[in-house]
């Protein structure tokens, strides 16, 4: 995964963070 395609890699890790809780 690139930065450039992804700016906010942590963005998306609270979101799967989020559906697991």
């Amino acid at each position: 995964e690139s930065s450039s395609e992804h700016p906010s890699n942590q963005d998306r890790f609270g979101y799967f963070s989020s559906l697991k809780n």
